[in-house]
């Protein structure tokens, strides 16, 4: 399985060391240096993940930013997340349809977050999106539903999918169904920015912050992330 770290772009190189990478269309557009490392893993042939913005709650980027953002990138391992509102499954599959109707969209891997406020409305946007989405995605707003997990289990969900962010435990919130990707997040980096090990996951920690020009607690963060990667092996 996979795991992709999202960390400030000042320790990118130090910490996103695994070959599998998630980076946010919103600072793409912002920052060179952000731009520069990504390019360079897709020129190692790994796979890199498009979002939006960091910040919760989710929502999309327009359309002609987004593409603005992946132009920078524009290479075959790149994945492009579809635009998703929170909670709501019918805004997703209309928003992630038009998106799709574009080529600059669907020439690449398009990734779909299944969205929904019940196990019902959750069913009712994966089937929708399976449909066109080749790799499907639950956000970390999905735990407040259910646990991701079973929420793959009670939608039966065999389409390759990957997690995006934790907002309760990371632990806990790594998939175990072979058809699981993998996962995306920075917990174990926003821990260590307040101070706390790997298990000590409450209350949960702040937004990453993506401009840090120092990291405040480097050997913690060291050691929440080799913990943290040592789940995989």
């Amino acid at each position: 399985m996979k795991v992709a770290i999202i960390a400030p772009i000042n320790f990118l190189k130090k910490y996103c060391v695994t070959d599998f990478q998630f980076c946010y269309a919103s600072i793409l557009l912002d920052s060179e240096p952000y731009r520069q490392f990504y390019k360079e893993k897709l020129e190692q042939k790994q796979i890199v993940v498009v979002d939006h913005y960091p910040k919760l709650p989710r929502k999309p980027l327009d359309l002609s930013g987004y593409l603005v953002a992946t132009s920078y990138l524009e290479s075959k391992p790149l994945w492009k997340i579809l635009p998703d509102v929170e909670f709501s499954w019918e805004k997703t599959v209309r928003l992630a349809s038009l998106w799709y109707s574009y080529e600059e969209v669907k020439s690449s891997t398009c990734v779909g977050v299944i969205q929904g406020s019940n196990l019902e409305e959750l069913d009712k946007c994966y089937r929708a999106l399976r449909t066109f989405c080749p790799v499907l995605a639950l956000a970390s707003s999905a735990e407040k539903i259910l646990a991701r997990d079973l929420i793959c289990e009670e939608l039966g969900i065999t389409e390759p999918y990957i997690f995006i962010e934790t907002y309760r435990d990371p632990v806990e919130e790594i998939p175990s169904s072979e058809s699981a990707v993998g996962v995306v997040t920075s917990f174990p980096i926003r821990q260590a920015h307040d101070n706390r090990r790997i298990d000590e996951v409450r209350p949960t920690p702040k937004p990453l912050d993506f401009y840090v020009k120092e990291d405040p607690s480097p050997k913690l963060t060291e050691q929440n992330l080799e913990d943290y990667l040592d789940l995989f092996e």
